[in-house]
């Protein structure tokens, strides 16, 4: 019995990896960014997350670092809508 794959039939599961991706864009590296980052690489390796974490935690200023990370979220779910509508103008399906 021999079963083989095609590329229609996956067409599914790649349009929902292609949304949570593209979702995923705005919030990338904190962890790399905060394990490897030192004084001498800290302008160069700073990223939104961290930039979230150093204000709020570290600075403790948590309206500006809680208004930071609500823009980051909305930017993200605004590019996860976005790709969620291009995928269903193309597909006919999408995620939601």
């Amino acid at each position: 019995m021999r079963c083989s794959i095609s590329l229609p039939s996956l067409a599914g599961i790649i349009s929902i990896m292609l949304i949570l991706s593209i979702g995923s864009i705005a919030g990338t590296g904190f962890e790399t960014s905060y394990f490897l980052s030192n004084g001498l690489n800290y302008d160069r390796s700073n990223v939104l997350a961290y930039y979230v974490y150093e204000i709020g935690l570290r600075r403790a200023n948590f309206s500006y670092s809680s208004a930071v990370g609500l823009v980051l979220s909305s930017v993200s779910a605004t590019l996860m809508l976005t790709g969620n509508a291009i995928v269903k103008k193309i597909n006919g399906k999408g995620l939601f």
